[in-house]
């Protein structure tokens, strides 16, 4: 796969040069000139309109922490996926574990393990998120290309969104097709890695009017990604190269002015050749790394290449009923991902020994996701004081998690963990109904109150495909919450209050682990949200300032942990470990001085702490949570002028800081039990200019070549997300 890969670089290169070549020569000859630029978003973030309650409303008129990014400014700074997103968003931790699986949450509601997901990620209406297998948990990498805009909404949002969404909510909005006329564009990239091999990404958009009550828009990329770590094993250099290629397709009907009919597909395939993790040398340090080696020291010609595709399907009509909209929206994911997983530990070496290595290697571990999901929602219009959401949602979800190989070298007395066998398919079933209701009323001019109740049952089974071996059913059901208060002082100056429940699923371990001693059932997970605010806007929008304090109260978190049965067996299990408590304020100063410039300052400080903890748990009382970073800062400012009279052009910029994090198992009786980050800062940078309608720009991403490790790792397997990049965009509308 190697030599494939270098060499769909080298076509995709030539190809790109070609493409460059011809779409110049033929809009020099037909186009006529444009001062079209990227330009930032007019909006302040607080004045984006958003469907965070299932209504069209401005953020600063919603009574809780949302954060909006228009698909300009996505654009604009280069966020094209979750990762790079969450660098600009304050509340939001990504990283990217390798083998195209994320790694999400929201404040801090975080615990890696479990059987569905913490954060709820959509697409328009369509649920991207569902069960997840409890030992290598993960969120599908959405292109977040032609976006309308994304919504991060932080806090339980049990109400509106159901299980799954303890920490808070994703939600990419695509754009309509357009029905008045024919538009797209293209753009193409190339750019090189400090140490690394080049990459190339191919962006393109069509708009196809096909009459004036139907459309269809079609959104494509294909990248490939060069790599830049040592396989220390093999001698093989950047070897973590991937290839991604998705496809979107949209289409819009509007029969009547009442009815509105969309339907969507989304192809994503993702290919590489190893995962972005480094972990040598491990002889000297487990922390703060910032090499950029892998070892596989148990064997290096074990395979490291990986795949994770999906496919969503969207269909939705909803029908203006004059005092309510009816919408009802179907959906269907398909996910499949397979890999290799590696672990290393460090033994208990005689003394004077260097530091030993304990190495657990997974060949082809995979999981097959298939979901199924509907909802009937009434919306009531807006224009009373009284407004209202009912709905009911229904989901069916299979998901099998498939074990490969397994190998495993122990020195000085370290034990290999027990109970994930090849051939051993776990497969989970979820049936699952919910019934919900939201509502407001404005008791005056000023004042806005209003709260939401959710019912929802999950009837779960489980089992494998071993003869013999038992399954385990159960339900599981919650009632959760919100409730709001809103103080309208003006039209730019809201202040507000709200509390709010979130709810997970729980479940049930492998039925070999439980013949090992680990206990069957899981319970469910919940979180309860209390949090004050302000949204504000002055000088005509000049200045917009949101500040928000919170309290997150974690309940029965689901955590991996180990027991050493009556047998001398190491079994690796999950069980709710206790509880937690994550308190924070979180900002966001917006500064429009002159229309062409715009400074935005952003962050957020926390503080989470265990409470209490069960006997078995992998933590202490006292203890941070893991994964959760101290604070984070982000400075953006963008520019629009112009070179000449006929030359528009921008510059942004863009800087994170992020605090140390910290990344806790205790009970591993295996080397290190916990591992602090070291703070990352990144600093990217654009410049731009528009001539005769193309656009070029030159970027840097990564400038300061930050690498240490994106999270820590006790296990001292690092994600390192890729060192510096300089390059070219060119792209064309029309």
């Amino acid at each position: 796969m190697r030599n494939i890969s270098r060499s769909r670089k080298v076509m995709l290169a030539t190809i790109s040069m070609a493409a460059i070549g011809w779409v110049s020569a033929a809009a020099a000859q037909t186009a006529p000139p444009s001062t079209d630029v990227p330009a930032a978003s007019d909006d302040m973030s607080n004045d984006i309109v958003v469907t965070a309650q299932k209504r069209a409303e401005r953020v600063r008129d919603i009574p809780l922490s949302i954060t909006a990014v228009s698909g300009a400014d996505l654009a604009l700074r280069g966020l094209s996926d979750a990762q790079s997103l969450s660098f600009n968003v304050p509340g939001l931790s990504v990283f990217n574990q390798g083998g195209g699986q994320l790694d999400i949450s929201i404040r801090g509601v975080q615990s890696y393990r479990g059987k569905s997901s913490l954060t709820g990620v959509y697409v328009d209406d369509a649920p991207l998120s569902g069960l997840q297998s409890g030992f290598i948990a993960g969120y599908v990498d959405f292109a977040a290309v032609d976006l309308q805009r994304v919504e991060v909404l932080k806090g339980p949002q049990g109400t509106l969104f159901g299980e799954g969404a303890v920490g808070g909510v994703l939600r990419y909005i695509t754009n309509d097709p357009a029905l008045d006329k024919v538009s797209g564009s293209i753009t193409l990239s190339g750019y090189t890695t400090q140490g690394g091999d080049p990459s190339g990404e191919a962006t393109g958009v069509i708009n196809l009017p096909l009459t004036d009550k139907l459309g269809v828009r079609v959104t494509g990329l294909y990248k490939t990604l060069g790599g830049w770590i040592e396989n220390v094993g093999t001698g093989v250099s950047n070897y973590n190269d991937e290839q991604v290629g998705d496809v979107r397709v949209k289409a819009l009907w509007q029969p009547t002015a009442r009815l509105t009919i969309k339907a969507l597909a989304n192809v994503h395939r993702d290919r590489g050749d190893g995962n972005n993790i480094v972990n040598y040398p491990l002889l000297t340090t487990f922390r703060n790394y910032e090499g950029t080696s892998f070892l596989q020291a148990f064997d290096p010609k074990f395979p490291t290449n990986y795949r994770n595709d999906f496919e969503l399907y969207n269909l939705s009509a909803s029908y203006d009923l004059g005092f309510a909209t009816l919408l009802s929206s179907t959906s269907r994911l398909n996910t499949n991902s397979s890999g290799q997983y590696t672990q290393l530990y460090g033994g208990t070496p005689p003394a004077g020994n260097p530091y030993p290595l304990f190495e657990q290697v997974q060949l082809g571990f995979g999981n097959r996701l298939r979901m199924t999901t509907e909802e009937l929602r009434l919306t009531s219009a807006s224009t009373t004081p009284f407004k209202w959401v009912l709905g009911a949602s229904y989901k069916d979800q299979s998901l099998d998690a498939i074990p490969g190989s397994r190998y495993a070298r122990l020195t000085y007395g370290a034990r290999v963990q027990q109970g994930i066998n090849a051939g051993v398919v776990n497969n989970t079933l979820s049936k699952s109904w919910a019934v919900y209701g939201d509502l407001s009323y404005k008791i005056a001019s000023m004042l806005e109150v209003g709260g939401g109740l959710r019912y929802f049952d999950d009837k779960r089974h489980d089992s494998d495909n071993v003869a013999g071996h038992p399954s385990f059913s159960g339900s599981f059901g919650k009632l959760t919450y919100r409730a709001f208060a809103r103080l309208k002082v003006n039209d730019n100056i809201n202040i507000y209050g709200n509390i709010g429940s979130g709810f997970r699923s729980g479940g049930f371990n492998a039925a070999n682990k439980v013949a090992m001693g680990a206990p069957a059932h899981i319970g469910n997970e919940t979180s309860i949200a209390y949090e004050v605010g302000t949204k504000t806007s002055f000088l005509d929008g000049a200045v917009a300032f949101d500040f928000a304090a919170f309290e997150t109260r974690y309940r029965d978190q689901q955590q991996d942990v180990t027991l050493i049965n009556s047998s001398g067996v190491l079994v690796q299990y999950t069980t709710n470990a206790g509880n937690a408590n994550i308190r924070g304020l979180e900002w966001l100063l917006s500064l429009r001085p002159v229309r062409s410039f715009k400074l935005n300052f952003s962050g957020d400080v926390f503080d989470s702490k265990y409470t209490k903890v069960s006997p078995v748990a992998a933590v202490y009382v006292g203890d941070p949570m893991s994964f959760v970073p101290n604070f984070d800062l982000q400075v953006s400012a963008n520019y629009q002028f112009h070179w000449a009279s006929d030359l528009p052009g921008f510059i942004d910029i863009d800087l994170t800081h992020r605090g140390k994090q910290y990344s806790i198992w205790r009970g591993l009786t295996l080397g290190s039990q916990y591992d602090v980050s070291h703070p990352l800062t990144f600093l990217q940078a654009s410049v731009g200019i528009s001539y005769q309608g193309f656009q070029f720009t030159v970027f840097g991403k990564n400038l300061l070549n930050e690498r240490h490790p994106l999270v820590p790792n006790p296990t001292g397997v690092y994600a390192q997300g890729r060192p510096r990049q300089i390059g070219v965009t060119i792209g064309k509308s029309f």
